[in-house]
């Protein structure tokens, strides 16, 4: 089983073996989206202070999942010929995972309040865009 230079360069996240390398980022997607999904609670009920709590962990996983995924990418030649249903559920779990992210990033851009820009915030970005294009030009 040979690996890209890129899964090389980086500690690997996901076992040398393919099998079990399609269990793990399995696994990995299902904590992620469980994650995800009790997020989305959360946003629902606009419970800011336990969301605040769960931002680290949020970022920790998701750092964690994204390493794996793209390790996953570059060694995925090796998986085509995987057991269909293992192959199946991993997919399916991830296009659960992309739903819910989806969800989620639309209530919090719902819940974000977009101010109108008003005018004399207009007048400091031009004068300062033209402090900045002046120095430029000097």
């Amino acid at each position: 089983m040979k690996h890209s230079a890129a899964a090389k360069e980086s500690k690997p996240f996901l076992p040398e073996d393919s099998k079990s390398a399609v269990i793990v980022m399995t696994q990995l997607t299902r904590q992620m989206l469980e994650f995800v999904m009790e997020e989305g609670k959360l946003l629902k009920a606009r419970d800011a202070e336990n969301m605040l709590k769960i931002q680290k962990g949020k970022e920790l996983r998701a750092n964690g999942y994204t390493a794996a995924s793209r390790e996953f990418q570059t060694r995925m030649n090796e998986f085509k010929n995987m057991d269909v249903h293992l192959i199946g559920k991993l997919e399916a779990l991830t296009i659960e995972l992309g739903k819910a992210t989806r969800i989620n990033q639309n209530l919090i851009e719902k819940m974000s309040v977009k101010k109108p820009l008003n005018e004399s915030f207009v007048n400091n970005l031009f004068l300062l865009q033209g402090d900045q294009a002046g120095r430029v030009a000097e």
